[in-house]
């Protein structure tokens, strides 16, 4: 059984229109990964970004991130989260409480700090070895 937490939230695709265009984010945390988290935007858009736990804590309070990722509160109570990848640069807004939230709830599951409690360190060396 796989420990985590999850959450749905709709978040905005800025793009040249007025409205921009909505999404569905589901974001998803497991405790056998218990850096990173998942920023999945379903079958229908086809891409799932994994970060780290702490990147997504930072860029709640100020601007963090460097290459592929940056996030960075913004002055309506979102999260800009700029995605780039070898198609160009997706810029979102994201809720801001949902993203506490969500990390709450991660929080729960694996406490900041204890994270290399929960990783079965023998089958990670496992697994590199046999490749």
């Amino acid at each position: 059984m796989m420990v985590g937490a999850s959450t749905c939230m709709t978040v905005r695709l800025i793009t040249g229109a007025a409205q921009g265009r909505e999404l569905v984010l589901e974001c998803r945390y497991e405790a056998d990964d218990p850096w990173a988290v998942a920023l999945d935007f379903g079958p229908q858009e086809g891409a799932v970004w994994t970060l780290s736990r702490e990147l997504l804590a930072a860029g709640l309070r100020e601007p963090a991130g460097h290459g592929d990722v940056h996030l960075e509160p913004d002055d309506r109570g979102g999260v800009l989260i700029a995605l780039s990848g070898t198609a160009g640069v997706a810029l979102l807004t994201a809720p801001r409480v949902r993203l506490a939230g969500f990390l709450a709830a991660t929080e729960a599951v694996v406490p900041i700090g204890a994270e290399s409690a929960h990783v079965d360190w023998d089958r990670c060396i496992s697994e590199l070895l046999s490749t």
